[in-house]
């Protein structure tokens, strides 16, 4: 997700995809959905020299995002938690990974751009 917005903000692409590279899987702790966390970092880039103004997209961001995907969690979102063991293969596996993190990164996008 970074990466799709990095010539626009004026970062290279491995600069932003490197800062990002921590943030999936919930910060690898099942908390905060990674697309969120990548949101955040594209949002206080954008408008971070502006307090208020960074402050008031990221609540306009966590309303929409809530508003469509019902959690910001990682672990509520998948309904698992992925730092247990083998969780993360079995959601590979059942496909779920692949329908729901997805989902997650367009929706942020979507609303990013809205923003």
């Amino acid at each position: 997700m970074l990466d799709y917005y990095a010539e626009d903000i004026g970062i290279s692409k491995e600069l932003f995809t490197n800062m990002g590279s921590l943030l999936g899987a919930g910060l690898n702790s099942a908390n905060i959905c990674g697309a969120v966390s990548a949101a955040y970092l594209i949002l206080g880039v954008k408008y971070g020299s502006n307090k208020k103004i960074v402050k008031e997209k990221m609540k306009e961001f966590n309303e929409e995002f809530l508003y469509l995907n019902s959690s910001k969690e990682c672990k509520e979102l998948l309904g698992e938690d992925v730092t247990l063991p083998g969780i993360r293969e079995k959601l590979v596996e059942n496909g779920i990974k692949d329908k729901v993190c997805p989902r997650a990164v367009s929706t942020s996008i979507n609303i990013l751009k809205k923003l």
